[in-house]
């Protein structure tokens, strides 16, 4: 496919715009809030280092583009999400931020296991009527050359809201639920059978169908999905899930798709790369409850690859892209998405009540990529409402 004409600059109303051939225009002064919210658990170093080598690239696009109006933040997560980088309009800063965080995940820096990803999105967006966010929603984790009382998340209220997530695991239960989040989702927990369970899995989402079954691989008992049957949510998760979509709608102010005042990107793993011993909901070779009984026989796979995590977020493989070359880095270009036929390719396979369909649905962006290249290879993220 030919690399897209670089999109033109001309004067309407007074301001330099950038017209793209979507039809869209954008002034090169727009603000824009662009917020990397990483899963720093342990495991997440080499995705969060990959991120850090591919941000030089997103920052010679916002120069390229002549966008003066964007600053980016980071919020790592993994126990209670933290600010690490405030906003700022020293894009080149993102690099240096994101290699700091993948040289000390999990425990080295501060950072546990319960990856509660849903939660984080909504403090994010649980800012007041001046744009900031209150610090019993997302504390300090900055530098220390940033001042504590600088440590915190400040939207501007004019801006468009970008909001980029990457995580290699399905959300878990809330760290500290707040008034106005979920908070009966804490009374539904993964139970545990005996001791030999572990600790884990008491903050991972249930599901249905399930069963406990001793894995020989791991030495100890855990919970594997049973069936090729589709899986369930218990209700309470699911409201989870609604309540976060509520909290993107409410934050794009009904501005609609082609204009939305906030979208969301989540790239996301397999359930296999983050519950190898956790709970594993694929019904694939990666469930080893699964391989045990085929016993011969070859019993198909869930032919939508289903797993808790697509069921929270969304599911990659079913966005709707035409794809080329980026003409500014050369890397994956992701252009043509199509929102009411992906929503469609949801629904048909029983989809569609996960964060990404339910944002479809009200007209706002909610994007899943696999990869943390589909994010940074898209030269069009910001100026043409991708």
């Amino acid at each position: 496919m030919a690399a897209p004409e670089p999109p033109l600059s001309e004067a309407v109303g007074g301001r330099l715009v950038r017209r793209w051939p979507s039809g869209q225009d954008l002034a090169c002064d727009q603000p824009v809030d662009t917020l990397y919210i990483l899963d720093a658990s342990l495991g997440m170093e080499k995705y969060i280092s990959a991120a850090a080598r591919r941000a030089p690239a997103f920052a010679a696009q916002i120069a390229h583009l002549g966008l003066t109006g964007v600053r980016v933040g980071v919020v790592g997560f993994g126990g209670a999400a933290r600010v690490v980088l405030p906003f700022t309009t020293d894009v080149g800063e993102l690099a240096s931020v994101m290699y700091r965080m993948a040289n000390a995940t999990g425990p080295a820096g501060g950072w546990g296991d319960q990856e509660a990803g849903l939660e984080t999105l909504r403090s994010v967006l649980a800012s007041d009527a001046s744009g900031a966010v209150p610090a019993s929603e997302i504390g300090p984790a900055c530098d220390s050359q940033v001042p504590v009382s600088e440590c915190v998340l400040a939207w501007r209220p004019d801006a468009l809201r970008s909001i980029v997530m990457f995580t290699d695991e399905d959300s878990d239960l809330p760290v500290q639920p707040q008034p106005g989040q979920t908070r009966g989702i804490s009374s539904v927990p993964m139970p545990a059978a005996d001791a030999a369970m572990p600790a884990s899995v008491l903050i991972e989402p249930p599901f249905e169908p399930a069963l406990q079954w001793f894995d020989a691989k791991i030495n100890g008992t855990q919970w594997f999905r049973s069936s090729r049957a589709a899986l369930v949510l218990p209700a309470a998760w699911q409201a989870e899930i609604d309540a976060t979509a509520s909290a993107v709608l409410v934050g794009s102010g009904g501005v609609g798709w082609s204009g939305s005042a906030t979208s969301v990107t989540v790239a996301s793993k397999s359930d296999f790369n983050g519950n190898v011993r956790g709970p594993m909901s694929a019904w694939n070779d990666g469930n080893d409850y699964r391989l045990h009984i085929l016993g011969g026989q070859s019993p198909s796979a869930d032919r939508e690859d289903s797993f808790t995590t697509v069921m929270q977020y969304g599911h990659a493989q079913l966005s709707e892209y035409s794809e080329g070359v980026n003409a500014i880095t050369g890397g994956l270009e992701l252009t043509g998405f199509d929102a009411a036929t992906t929503l469609a390719a949801h629904e048909r396979r029983g989809l569609g009540a996960e964060l990404q369909g339910a944002c479809y649905a009200g007209d706002t962006l909610c994007d899943v990529v696999g990869t943390i290249r589909g994010h940074f290879g898209s030269s069009g993220s910001i100026c043409d409402g991708r």
